[in-house]
C-alpha cells in the first residue's frame, strides 16, 4: 500500500526546465539602450526639423541703394568792376581832402585864402560842354551847420539862408552827403557835407546845378566822386 502511495507520488511528480541565467539579459541591455537612444535622437532630429520646414521662409533683409549726393558747384563769383579805377586822384593836404575824377576832366585851378590857406575852392572842367564843377572848402574850427557858418561869415547873405531845405542823397563812408533843394532866395543845388572841422559845398562853377535828377549822368557821375572821398586829418 505505502509502495503504491509512494509511486503514485513520484508519477505525479513535474519535472520543470531550468530557469534562464542571468548573463544572457545583462548582455543585451547595451543593445536595448542604444536601440533606445537611437530612437530618442532621431525622434528629436524629426522634430526640430520638422518644425523648421513648417515655418516661413523669410527672406534676407532688402539693402537699399543709396544714391550718391550730387556735389552742389558753387559759382565763383564775378569780380565786381570799379568804374573809378582809371580816374585822376586829387590830393590837397590843405584841404584835407583826397579825391578821384574822371579822366576826361581837367582841373580849372585851385584858389586858397592866403590869411587862411585851408579855405578856398577846385574847379574842375568836365567833359559836358564846358560845364564846371567847383569843390568849396571852409575852415569850419566850430563845426557849425552850413545855414549857421554862411550866417556868421557872410552876413549879407543871411536873408539867402532863411528856410534851407535839404534832401539826402548819399551817406558814404559815414559822411552824409545833402543838397540844398531850396532857400528863400529860390533853389540852389549844392552839395553840402562836412568833417573834420570842415565844410565842404559843390556847386556849379558857372551857374547853379539845380536840382540833380537821380540817374542822371551828372549825378552818376558826383555820386561815384564823392565815394572816392578820403579825409586826410
Amino acid at each position: 500500500m505505502e509502495e503504491d502511495i509512494s509511486q503514485q507520488q513520484s508519477e505525479n511528480t513535474q519535472t520543470f526546465p531550468a530557469s534562464v541565467p542571468n548573463s544572457s539579459l545583462k548582455s543585451k541591455l547595451p543593445l536595448i539602450s542604444a536601440a533606445l537612444l537611437l530612437f530618442v535622437f532621431v525622434g528629436t532630429i524629426g522634430f526640430f526639423l520638422g518644425k523648421s520646414f513648417s515655418q516661413p521662409k523669410t527672406s534676407p533683409p532688402s539693402i537699399s541703394q543709396v544714391s550718391p549726393t550730387p556735389t552742389t558747384q558753387i559759382p565763383t563769383p564775378t569780380p565786381t568792376t570799379d568804374p573809378t579805377a582809371n580816374w585822376k586822384t586829387y590830393t590837397d593836404t590843405d584841404f584835407g581832402v583826397l579825391f578821384k575824377y574822371p579822366q576826361a576832366w581837367t582841373v580849372g585851378g585851385v584858389r586858397k585864402d592866403p590869411a587862411n590857406p585851408k579855405t578856398g575852392d577846385v574847379t574842375l572842367n568836365t567833359d559836358n560842354d564846358g560845364y564846371e564843377i567847383t569843390f568849396n572848402v571852409y575852415d569850419n574850427p566850430s563845426n557849425l551847420d552850413y545855414v549857421d557858418f554862411m550866417k556868421k561869415f557872410y552876413p549879407s547873405l543871411s536873408d539867402r539862408y532863411k528856410n534851407v531845405t535839404f534832401k539826402s542823397i548819399a551817406m558814404i563812408n559815414g559822411v552824409h552827403f545833402q543838397q540844398i533843394i531850396a532857400t528863400s532866395a529860390g533853389e540852389l543845388g549844392d552839395i553840402v557835407f562836412q568833417t573834420n572841422r570842415r565844410l565842404y559845398v559843390i556847386s556849379g562853377g558857372s551857374f547853379a546845378l539845380g536840382p540833380l535828377k537821380e540817374n542822371s549822368p551828372l549825378y552818376n557821375t558826383l555820386i561815384q566822386i564823392l565815394s572816392t572821398f578820403k579825409f586826410l586829418d
